[in-house]
């Protein structure tokens, strides 16, 4: 079986050949000295499909416009309740989803980049050298994090960690025992427990494989 991102409109393509651009990349040359100027945040380029600002409105847009009329998490398929303004919870004894190591965070609906925003992100500047960002560096001399700093400065990075074809309600655990790891076969002996929800991780390989009925990643 392989595994790929099924093709969506917005920026999916795009995600794919800027990964496929950086990993070319680190292929062929070593990685650049980090640069001690001052770095601008980036123009806004044109043709950008619209989407939301930040992700707190893009998750707010996905649970209440795209899954206001059906509440199921994505990977194991369980029901999940939420209020406007707050975060979800899922219900874990319906669908049989159990508890890895975490049970908190099990039953705490997130949102779910299907393809991971380190995958689109890690190759910028603005991911790699934060602290080159004036915007991300606070007062106190606190530096984000790459990833937050892409948000604020690189509006081609947060059209695409913003854009709804790549986000869904997902098990909070499941979402981060997933990490960043790429998709693919992984053997039952490498598997985390969910309970009914045959995901599978291998942490080693840095691999993930969704149950079956996963209609995405094919």
């Amino acid at each position: 079986m392989m595994f790929s991102v099924h093709s969506q409109p917005g920026l999916i393509g795009l995600l794919l050949l800027l990964a496929a651009l950086s990993g070319c990349d680190r292929a062929a040359t070593p990685p650049a000295p980090k640069s001690t100027a001052p770095a601008p945040a980036q123009p806004k380029p044109d043709g950008l499909p619209a989407t939301a600002q930040s992700f707190e409105t893009a998750k707010k847009w996905l649970y209440e416009r795209v899954y206001y009329d059906h509440p199921k998490t994505f990977y194991c398929d369980c029901d999940y309740a939420r209020s406007p303004g707050q975060p979800g919870q899922v219900d874990m004894q319906r669908c049989g989803l159990k508890p890895r190591q975490d049970p908190a965070r099990a039953q705490r609906l997130e949102a779910e980049h299907v393809f991971p925003a380190a995958q689109f992100g890690n190759f910028r500047r603005c991911w790699r050298e934060p602290a080159q960002f004036p915007a991300c560096v606070r007062d106190n001399g606190k530096v984000l994090t790459g990833r937050e700093c892409c948000q604020q400065v690189d509006p081609l990075f947060e059209a695409a960690h913003n854009d709804l074809y790549n986000l869904f309600p997902a098990e909070g655990e499941i979402n981060g025992d997933r990490r960043d790891y790429n998709w693919g076969m992984v053997a039952n002996s490498a598997s985390g427990d969910y309970g009914r929800c045959l995901f599978k991780i291998d942490a080693s390989n840095s691999r993930a494989e969704p149950p079956d009925r996963v209609p995405v990643i094919r």
